[in-house]
């Protein structure tokens, strides 16, 4: 088993922006892009987690979790479970106008197909979260999202989400964005991720280096 702690320093390209320098934490527990070992292929639950940029020499909270958790067990023929995932805390909006920061209970329930000998999952999930959005107030933000998942080896593998919501509050309010991040764990319990998103309002790549803390 992994670490179940991660602390470490991202830099993104912004086009018209230049770059995004950050720094980010995890208390625990395991995450997609974590090595698996002895921790299930499809829950995940990350723990205090927090995400911190800085972009025009402005300091940017891109990030606050007290929990995010995800449960994306596929259908099988002696299951029919449903996919699942709950969130306390926010994160900065790239998919709306002026990447207004959203706080509050994220939920989502749907279905997850195996599509290849359990190394490759397709999720079909909709969203609704009462949320309060910078600069617009109390939200109720709700939409479909597709998630795939690709698991190359244990050490390297690919997430991809596609997804639009809108602001059930006020319908001049939506956005739809699509990330795919590749994930390569070491053997020295680092962590590198390839990160790239592309939504209405432009698009950014960017790499992540992590590394695993014990406690």
């Amino acid at each position: 088993m992994h670490p179940p702690g991660t602390a470490g320093f991202s830099l993104k390209y912004l086009p018209g922006s230049n770059f995004e320098y950050g720094v980010q934490f995890r208390l625990g527990l395991h995450e997609f892009h974590d090595f698996f070992g002895a921790y299930p292929k499809n829950d995940f639950i990350a723990l205090g987690k927090i995400n911190i940029g800085i972009l025009k020499n402005k300091l940017l909270l891109n990030e606050l979790w007290v929990f995010n958790q995800k449960s994306l067990k596929p259908v099988s023929s002696i299951s029919n479970s449903l996919s699942w995932k709950l969130a306390l805390g926010g994160y900065r909006r790239d998919d709306l106008k002026n990447r207004p920061l959203s706080f509050g209970v994220y939920t989502g329930i749907g279905k997850t197909f195996s599509i290849h000998q359990n190394k490759a999952f397709f999720s079909f999930m909709f969203n609704l979260s009462p949320v309060y959005l910078q600069n617009y107030g109390a939200s109720l933000i709700a939409g479909p999202e597709i998630i795939t998942r690709f698991l190359f080896t244990n050490y390297f593998k690919n997430e991809t989400v596609l997804r639009y919501e809108v602001n059930t509050f006020d319908a001049k309010e939506w956005g739809y964005i699509l990330q795919s991040d590749f994930s390569i764990v070491t053997y020295l319990e680092n962590q590198f991720i390839l990160m790239s998103s592309y939504s209405q309002n432009g698009f950014f790549i960017g790499i992540q280096f992590n590394q695993f803390i014990d406690y």
